[in-house]
C-alpha cells in the first residue's frame, strides 16, 4: 500500500508540475501576460494529449511499471533544465538581468523578523507575510528575480542590492525602480517570447506526464480485486493527486522564498519523483494480478 501511494504521489507531482505549475510560473516568474500564457499552454496539451492515450495502449502491451518508473526518473532529471529553458525562451531579457546585475538581500534569516513557515505558505492570513523581509522577498520572487543572502544592514531588518545601489529597508516602489533601472523588467516583451520554442517545452512536459498518468489508471485497477477496488484505488489516488499534488504551488513557495531562487520549488517535484522512482523499481509489479476477478 505504501507503495501505491508513492505512485500517486509521484503521479500528482508530475502531473501538477507539468500541467498546472507550469502556468504559473510562465505568468509570476516569466512575466508572460495571460492570455499568451494560455494559449501557449493550450496548444501545448493539444499537441501532447493523445500521449496519454499512446501510453496507456503501449502498456497494455509492454507493461506498466517501467513506463511509469521512466517517467518519474525523466521528470527528476528534466523538469530543472526545461523550466530554466522555458524561463530562456519567455523572458531573455530577465535572465540576462539575472546575470549582469545579481540582486543581495541583507537579512538574518535566522531571526524572527525574517521568518517565513511552512504554516505562512499555506494561509495568506498568517502573521509572517505582514513582516518587512518578507514582503521584500515576496516582491523579488513575484518578480521572477533569484537573489543571494548577505549580512543585515544596522538597524534595518531587510535591505536590498542590486547593481551597486543599496535601497535599505523595505520599500516596494523604491525597490521595484532600482530593479527597472537595472534592467529587470516588469513583464515579457511579446516580440522576444519565443513561442515555438515554449510550445516544444509544453510539449515534452505533457508527453512526460502521460508516461506516469497514461498507464496508472489501469495500474490502480489491477491491483485490487473488484470487490474493494473503487475504495481501495480511490483512496491513494486521491492522496497522492489532492494533497502531493495539490500542495505543490504551497511548498514551492515556500521553498522559493528560503532559498532566494525561483527555480526552488521544482526540488519537490524532483525529491518526491526520485524516492517513489527508486521505491516502485523494487517492490511494485510490472504487471498487477487481477486474478482475484475470475
Amino acid at each position: 500500500m505504501i507503495a501505491l501511494f508513492g505512485v500517486t504521489a509521484g503521479m500528482g507531482s508530475t502531473y501538477f508540475t507539468g500541467q498546472f505549475y507550469v502556468m504559473i510560473f510562465m505568468q509570476q516568474v516569466a512575466k508572460i501576460d495571460l492570455q499568451t500564457s494560455y494559449g501557449l499552454m493550450a496548444i501545448g496539451l493539444v499537441i501532447g494529449a493523445p500521449a496519454f492515450i499512446f501510453f496507456g495502449w503501449l502498456s497494455d502491451r509492454i507493461g506498466r511499471k517501467w513506463l511509469m518508473m521512466t517517467g518519474l526518473v525523466l521528470s527528476a532529471l528534466c523538469y530543472r533544465p526545461m523550466f530554466s529553458s522555458l524561463l530562456e525562451a519567455a523572458n531573455p531579457q530577465l535572465v540576462a538581468a539575472t546575470r549582469s546585475a545579481p540582486v543581495t538581500v541583507h537579512a538574518d534569516t535566522t531571526s524572527k523578523a525574517c521568518q517565513f513557515g511552512l504554516a505562512a505558505a499555506l494561509l495568506s492570513s498568517h502573521g509572517d507575510h505582514s513582516k518587512p523581509c518578507v514582503q521584500a522577498k515576496k516582491l523579488l520572487i513575484g518578480s521572477g528575480v533569484n537573489f543571494s543572502y548577505a549580512s543585515p544592514i544596522d538597524g534595518h531588518a531587510v535591505s536590498m542590492t542590486v547593481n551597486g545601489r543599496t535601497i535599505a529597508g523595505y520599500d516596494a516602489a523604491a525597490y521595484r525602480k532600482a530593479l527597472a533601472d537595472a534592467g529587470y523588467p516588469a513583464k515579457a516583451d511579446p516580440a522576444k517570447v519565443s513561442s515555438a520554442y515554449i510550445v516544444f517545452l509544453l510539449v515534452v512536459m505533457t508527453v512526460i506526464v502521460a508516461m506516469v498518468y497514461g498507464p496508472v489508471a489501469s495500474f490502480l485497477v489491477e491491483v485490487f480485486p473488484a470487490n474493494i477496488r473503487y475504495t481501495a484505488l480511490s483512496f491513494p489516488y486521491h492522496i497522492g493527486a489532492g494533497i502531493f499534488g495539490g500542495f505543490l504551488p504551497f511548498f514551492a513557495t515556500y521553498l522559493s522564498l528560503a532559498v532566494g531562487d525561483v527555480f526552488a520549488g521544482l526540488w519537490y517535484p524532483v525529491v518526491i519523483c526520485t524516492v517513489v522512482a527508486v521505491i516502485g523499481s523494487i517492490v511494485l509489479p510490472n504487471r498487477p494480478s487481477i486474478e482475484a476477478d475470475h
